[in-house]
């Protein structure tokens, strides 16, 4: 196994040349010098994020002039939270595992390396820096909503109800409910007393009341999403995950620390709860949910009504929730950027809870 460096400035170019593939080993032979900038300080709230300046012998092959490399947070609080999510482990299992099989544009990865005795990992993948990302506080428009339930959609298809699910739920990419989603009721419980505040001049009482019941509710809640026919999910699937290429426009999703195997509907009811303004998706969300749902069919997809697709929606509004309620112990409130995520979060959900009558999945 490579070494996973404790810190960003470990990374050289000794170690780089030493990680990457037998099939890499060219492109990076003439590597010489590599210098490490910190990106997303205020953003990135699972993992530190760095861009990797590379230098390379002259006369010699040159491979990428910059990478991205990913580390654990350096916040110990967010590491207990990614701890208990599994979220590192998922990334890596993904990159190594999966991600050959996924016909969405996503980031290529050069090394993917996870050590379960010290819960350390490192990702190194291409810059993708030049591409637009995605602004969840600001929302997705209408034309790029679209594009996402497209591209998810064909993943969901893709993967729907196949054999290899069994296979992988001997790893950490499990249903909903299971394996890293055992104690997510107890986790959002012991969230709840720091969260609780943050809603206070924010959040309707019927939200505040049911996030609080959400502690009982929402593992029964994952694991009724995860009942046949499933399939898999990128788990965290938002704006701020998003690219959009500079070239052509197309989407690239990244940050895949969150797979999962449920009903597609938690992905697109996630979405549109968190990186779909309020008025955008009254305006157009019978639309969008129809386009979804029909692109699902024309994949082959059978024997899932549109009426069965929508309750399993409705629930996907409201599941996802419970990822803001834990992350809000850990996140850093006074950064306005972080406080402006968690803010246009809870005014989305409440909106959805009035309009589609979300108590009755805590009742």
């Amino acid at each position: 196994m490579v070494a996973i460096p404790h810190d960003a400035e470990q990374i050289n170019a000794d170690w780089l040349r030493g990680a990457v593939s037998t099939k890499d080993a060219d492109t990076f032979s003439s590597l010489i010098s590599v210098s490490v900038e910190r990106l997303a300080e205020a953003t990135a709230l699972a993992t530190d994020i760095y861009r990797l300046n590379l230098g390379y012998a002259p006369g010699g092959p040159s491979g990428p002039a910059t990478l991205v490399a990913k580390l654990p947070s350096s916040i110990p609080a967010v590491r207990e939270v990614a701890r208990g999510w599994r979220t590192y482990e998922r990334e890596v299992q993904f990159y190594r595992d999966i991600a050959a099989t996924v016909a969405l544009r996503i980031p290529r990865s050069y090394v993917a390396e996870f050590d379960p005795l010290t819960y350390g990992f490192v990702l190194i993948m291409e810059d993708l820096s030049s591409a637009t990302g995605g602004d969840q506080v600001a929302g997705l428009s209408l034309d790029n909503t679209r594009q996402a339930l497209e591209e998810i959609a064909a993943l969901h298809a893709s993967w729907w109800d196949r054999p290899e699910l069994a296979t992988l739920e001997a790893t950490t990419i499990r249903p909903f409910g299971e394996g890293p989603w055992v104690g997510t009721g107890q986790r959002h419980g012991a969230a709840w007393p720091a969260f609780e505040p943050f809603l206070a001049d924010r959040a309707s009482p019927e939200l505040r009341r049911i996030t609080e019941r959400m502690a009982a509710s929402v593992e029964p809640m994952m694991i009724d999403m995860a009942r046949g026919p499933r399939t898999l999910c990128h788990g965290d699937f938002r704006a701020d995950n998003m690219l959009f290429s500079a070239r052509d426009g197309s989407l690239i999703t990244v940050d895949w620390q969150a797979p999962l195997q449920a009903r597609g509907a938690f992905d697109v009811g996630y979405l549109m709860s968190m990186s779909v303004t309020t008025d955008l998706r009254r305006a157009h969300e019978a639309e969008l949910l129809r386009g979804y749902h029909a692109k699902l069919l024309a994949s082959g997809v059978e024997n899932y009504a549109y009426d069965e697709f929508f309750h399993d929606y409705r629930r996907g509004l409201l599941i996802g929730f419970t990822y803001v309620v834990q992350a809000c112990p850990a996140a850093d409130l006074a950064i306005p950027m972080v406080e402006a995520l968690f803010d246009s979060a809870v005014r989305r959900v409440d909106a959805a809870v009035q309009d589609h009558g979300l108590g009755e999945f805590v009742d």
